[in-house]
C-alpha cells in the first residue's frame, strides 16, 4: 500500500486538485491512502478544495474527516508540567495564562514558550532546583494574541542585519539559496550567511544541505550552508510582514530580473512559473516598455504552458497579466503578439467553462486580425467548442464561411454529384501512383491549403456526428488536399476517413489501402495522437473485411496505448468497445471475458 500526504491544500491550484480527484475517482487504482491537510478557517464553501471534496463524495469515494481540535487547557498544562519538571496544580495558572494567549494553537503555544524562556520570564531556580516564572510580569508584557505579530515581534530582537536578510528571503520563497539572497542582498555569500546565522540558531530557519567550503585552497575558504527553508511558513509570513510594499515590488522585481538573466535559454520553460511569478509582483515598478513588452510575452509563454498542464485558471491569470503588462495598443504596436495573446485567451476562456465570454472573444478577435489564415485559427476555435457543445449545425456554418475564406467551397445542394466529383478529383490526383506511395509525399507547404486541411479535419466530427450530407464531401476533401499538395501532421487522419468513407461505400480493398496509408504514415511521423485514431480505424472499419478478425486485436491494442499515452481518450473508448465486438464477432463466449467487459464499463465511466 502507498500512502501520500499532502500539506497545506488550502492553496492547492486547480490543477493539483484535478490530479487528487483522477487519483480518488480511478476504480483500477488500489492500495492508495492520501492524507490531506488544510486550514480549515481558510477554506469557505465556495473554495476550490471544497468543492472538488463535495464532488468526490458525491461521486461515492470514500472520505473520512480528522478535525484536529486545539490544545485543551488540560493539554497544556500537561505539556508545561511534563516540559518543567512541576505538578500540574504548579502550573495551571501558567497553563491557564497560555491557553488565553494562545486558544490552545500548538503552534502558537511553542512560540509564545519560546518568548518566554527568551525574555527570561520563566527562569531556572539554582537555589531552589525549580523553575519560576511571574505571572504578572508576564501580563505587564502585553504579549499579542496574534501569532504573526509575535514572531515579528521575536525577529525584531535579531540584529538589523538579520532582520534584512531575513526579509529578503523571505520574497524568495520558502525555500531559498545562498546566492540567490546574496545577489539581492548585495553582499558576498560569506558575509550573506554570516548575517543569516543568528536566524539559523534561533530556529526561524532550517538548513536543507550540509556545510560545505567556499573555496577548494585550503588558506582562503569559509564554511557556509547553501540551502534553506523557513521552519514554518508563519516565520515566512512574519519575516514579510516586516517589510514595506513597495520594497516588496522592488526584491521581486529584482529577484525576477537575476532569474531571467540566469536562465539559459533552453532551460527557460522550465523556469517560467517561477520567473514570471517574480516579474509580475513588481511589474508596477518597470519603466521600460521594452522590458514591459518582453513580460507580456513571457506571460504568454507561462499561459500556454498552464494551458498544456490542464491549469486552466492560471493560464487565464498569466495570459490576463500579459494582456496588462503590455504597453500602449497592443494590436497596432504588435500585431502578432496580440493575434496569438487574444486567440490563446479565447480558447482558455472555453476551457475554463466561459463559453459565452470565449465566443465573444473570438468574434472580436475576428474583426481585428487582417488576413484569412489568422481569422482560420479563430474559426478552428469556434468549430471545436461548437462540436464540443452538440452546436453541430453551428459548426458546419462556421466551417463553411472559413474555408470559402480560403478559397474552398462547400455545396449547399446535390450532395451526391458532389461527392462523386471530389472521389473522381481523388483519381485524378493520385494518377498512375500506387495509394502506398502517397507515403512518400513532400511536406505541405502552402500556408493556405494547411490552415484548409485543419479546418476540413476539425470539420469532420461535427459532419459525421450531425448526420449532415456533407460528411463524406468533407472526407474527400481533406483527403485531396493532402495527395495534390503534400503531408501535414493531418494527412493521416484525411487518408484514414476516406478509408472509412469508401468502407461506408463497399469498396473494401481502397478502403484497406487508405486507412493502411494513414496508419504508416502516422507511423512515418511518430505521432501517438494520430496513431491512435488510425489504427482504430484501420483495424474496425476495413482490415476485418478483407482479413481474419483476428488481426484487429494488436492494431486496436495500439490503439489503446498510444490513445492513452498521447491523451486521444476518444480513440481508447472506441478500441476497446471493438475488441469486445470483435470478440462477440467470433463467436467467443461472453461469460469468457465479462469481467474484461465490465473493466471496459467502468473506463467509459470515468472517461465519459
Amino acid at each position: 500500500p502507498l500512502a501520500i500526504f499532502l500539506d497545506d491544500l488550502q492553496w492547492a491550484d486547480s490543477a493539483s486538485l484535478k490530479v487528487i480527484d483522477l487519483m480518488m475517482t480511478d476504480e483500477q487504482l488500489q492500495h492508495l491512502l492520501i492524507i490531506g491537510a488544510y486550514r480549515d478557517n481558510e477554506v469557505d464553501p465556495n473554495h476550490p478544495l471544497t468543492l472538488t471534496l463535495k464532488s468526490l463524495e458525491q461521486g461515492g469515494a470514500i472520505l473520512q474527516w480528522i478535525t484536529l481540535n486545539p490544545l485543551t487547557l488540560a493539554h497544556i498544562t500537561e505539556l508545561i508540567a511534563a516540559a518543567l519538571h512541576a505538578d500540574q496544580s504548579t502550573v495551571e495558572p501558567l497553563a491557564a495564562l497560555i491557553y488565553k494567549k494562545t486558544s490552545g494553537n500548538p503552534f502558537f503555544v511553542n512560540e509564545f514558550l519560546k518568548t518566554l524562556d527568551r525574555e527570561h520570564l520563566v527562569r531556572f531556580d539554582w537555589h531552589q532546583w525549580c523553575w519560576q516564572w511571574d505571572l504578572d510580569q508576564i501580563q505587564a508584557l502585553g504579549i499579542t494574541e496574534n501569532v504573526v505579530d509575535l514572531l515579528v515581534g521575536n525577529l525584531r530582537k535579531i540584529s538589523e542585519k538579520s532582520q534584512r536578510v531575513l526579509q529578503l528571503a523571505a520574497c524568495i520563497g520558502n525555500s531559498f539559496d545562498l546566492n540567490t539572497l546574496s545577489i539581492i542582498y548585495a553582499d558576498s555569500v560569506v558575509n550573506t550567511f554570516a548575517d543569516l546565522l543568528p536566524a539559523i540558531q534561533s530556529g526561524l530557519i532550517q538548513p536543507t544541505s550540509s556545510l560545505e567550503t567556499t573555496s577548494e585552497q585550503l588558506i582562503d575558504f569559509s564554511l557556509i550552508i547553501l540551502n534553506y527553508k523557513f521552519s514554518h511558513d508563519r516565520v515566512q509570513q512574519a519575516a514579510d510582514a516586516m517589510i514595506d510594499d513597495d520594497l516588496k515590488k522592488t526584491v521581486n522585481l529584482q529577484i525576477g530580473r537575476l532569474l531571467l538573466a540566469n536562465t539559459a535559454l533552453d532551460e527557460l520553460d522550465e523556469k517560467i512559473f517561477k520567473l514570471v511569478d517574480y516579474l509580475n509582483k513588481g511589474k508596477d515598478l518597470i519603466e521600460s516598455e521594452e522590458e514591459k513588452v518582453a513580460l507580456a510575452k513571457l506571460n504568454l509563454t507561462a499561459g500556454k504552458k498552464a494551458k498544456e498542464a490542464t491549469a486552466y485558471v492560471a493560464a487565464m491569470e498569466y495570459l490576463l497579466s500579459a494582456s496588462n503588462a503590455y504597453p500602449g495598443e497592443i494590436w497596432e504596436d504588435n500585431y502578432e503578439l496580440a493575434e496569438e495573446l487574444f486567440r490563446e485567451l479565447g480558447q482558455v476562456e472555453y476551457l475554463n467553462g466561459n463559453f459565452q465570454a470565449s465566443e465573444s472573444l473570438i468574434k472580436s478577435n475576428l474583426i481585428r486580425v487582417n488576413s484569412a489564415i489568422d481569422r482560420s485559427k479563430l474559426y478552428y476555435l469556434l468549430i471545436e467548442q461548437y462540436t464540443m457543445l452538440a452546436k453541430y449545425n453551428e459548426a458546419i456554418e462556421i466551417g463553411t464561411i472559413a474555408l470559402a475564406e480560403l478559397g474552398i467551397s462547400l455545396p449547399d445542394r446535390d450532395f451526391d454529384r458532389s461527392l462523386e466529383a471530389e472521389l473522381n478529383n481523388f483519381r485524378t490526383n493520385l494518377g498512375d501512383r500506387e495509394i502506398s506511395d502517397l507515403i512518400d509525399n513532400l511536406a505541405m507547404t502552402d500556408p493556405i491549403e494547411r490552415c484548409a486541411l485543419d479546418l476540413l479535419i476539425k470539420l469532420q466530427p461535427a459532419s459525421y456526428l450531425g448526420g449532415s450530407d456533407l460528411a463524406g464531401i468533407i472526407m474527400a476533401k481533406a483527403a485531396n488536399l493532402s495527395v495534390k499538395y503534400g503531408h501535414t501532421s493531418k494527412s493521416a487522419t484525411s487518408y484514414s476517413n476516406l478509408g472509412i468513407l469508401y468502407s461506408m461505400l463497399g469498396n473494401y480493398p481502397l478502403s484497406y489501402q487508405l486507412t493502411l496509408l494513414g496508419y504508416q504514415l502516422s507511423k512515418k511521423l511518430d505521432d501517438f495522437y494520430a496513431i491512435s485514431q488510425t489504427a482504430d480505424s484501420l483495424a474496425n472499419f476495413s482490415l476485418l473485411w478483407v482479413k481474419h478478425i483476428k488481426e484487429t486485436e494488436s492494431f486496436n491494442a495500439e490503439s489503446i496505448e498510444t490513445g492513452l499515452q498521447s491523451g486521444m481518450i476518444q480513440f481508447v473508448g472506441f478500441s476497446m468497445a471493438h475488441i469486445l465486438l470483435n470478440r462477440i464477432y467470433q463467436g467467443e463466449n461472453i461469460a469468457l471475458f465479462l469481467d474484461e467487459a465490465l473493466n471496459i464499463l467502468s473506463f467509459f465511466r470515468k472517461t465519459q
